[in-house]
């Protein structure tokens, strides 16, 4: 039977907050993603601080989307301070070294979030912030935030499975927002190296051959590829390279050492490994699974 704790317009001692919290009784283990909470919460006092390496601890792996409805708030992440302000949201794991709170030069910080535990969703959320930042844009009326309103205001989720696939559909939603948002601000210039590197995988995909490609300074292309895929260059040849080796082994009966040449990789042993991290199985696992 469902369980769930609503708290409408109660005052905490941070502020004014309204959260589903959704807790079910039956549920015997953990699941991959699980949903735990949606709230809006009006933050009003500098008091509001919280240090990341302190929650979660002992308690399973945590994430949490939360996204600046009017103020400003800000989070403390790998030495620099990032704002959040009205259209963004910031991704985070528990436990980890960060900070998020409201800065002094802010009245306040009115929040929508979304909270998770489960392996599946921590991992989720670092790999999207890994590629769009910890601080990343999303519209008032895109999927992911309407998906939260209706969480927040229906009666759905019914059941723990009901909540697991909500909370993923949620972190899909989420990825597919951030990813179009990434791919309509591009830049003409980063489009044609994207068609390069899809057309040559086989060659030397450096940075100076594709800031050649682009017509840029080395330096200004390494900063504005970054900017516009959310990694960098090595990082995002071998992704696109992995993912034609999944590709070709799944449509053809080409040997492992031939595909690794035909995406690039000199040496089979590295292919090897770097696809095995990648999928969790080798190449020809993989090609068994197929």
């Amino acid at each position: 039977m469902l369980k769930i704790q609503k708290i409408c317009g109660e005052k905490d001692r941070f502020g004014t907050s309204t959260v589903r919290r959704f807790i079910y009784p039956e549920k015997i283990f953990s699941l991959p993603v699980d949903l735990r909470a949606i709230g809006n919460h009006y933050i009003s006092s500098h008091e509001y601080s919280w240090d990341g390496s302190l929650r979660g601890e002992g308690n399973g792996e945590h994430a949490l989307l939360q996204y600046t409805l009017s103020g400003q708030g800000a989070v403390d992440w790998e030495g620099k301070t990032y704002t959040v302000p009205p259209g963004h949201a910031m991704l985070l794991t528990f436990p980890e070294p960060h900070r998020y709170f409201l800065p002094a030069d802010s009245r306040h910080w009115e929040v929508f979030y979304a909270s998770f535990s489960g392996r599946a969703a921590w991992e989720l959320i670092r790999k999207l912030r890994s590629r769009f930042g910890v601080v990343v844009p999303l519209s008032p009326e895109g999927k992911t935030i309407s998906s939260m309103r209706r969480l927040l205001n229906s009666d759905l989720p019914g059941s723990a499975w009901d909540s697991a696939s909500e909370g993923y559909r949620l972190l899909m939603r989420l990825g597919d927002e951030l990813e179009r948002h990434l791919t309509d601000n591009r830049p003409a210039a980063m489009e044609q190296v994207l068609d390069y590197c899809r057309n040559h995988l086989g060659d030397d995909l450096t940075v100076d051959v594709l800031a050649e490609v682009a017509g840029y300074s080395r330096w200004h292309f390494s900063r504005e590829f970054k900017k516009a895929q959310g990694v960098t260059v090595p990082q995002f040849v071998l992704e696109l390279r992995l993912q034609q080796a999944a590709e070709v082994l799944r449509l053809t009966q080409y040997s492992v050492k031939e595909i690794a040449q035909m995406c690039g990789f000199r040496n089979t042993a590295y292919f090897i490994r770097c696809f095995s991290e990648a999928f969790g199985v080798t190449p020809g696992t993989y090609r068994k699974g197929m």
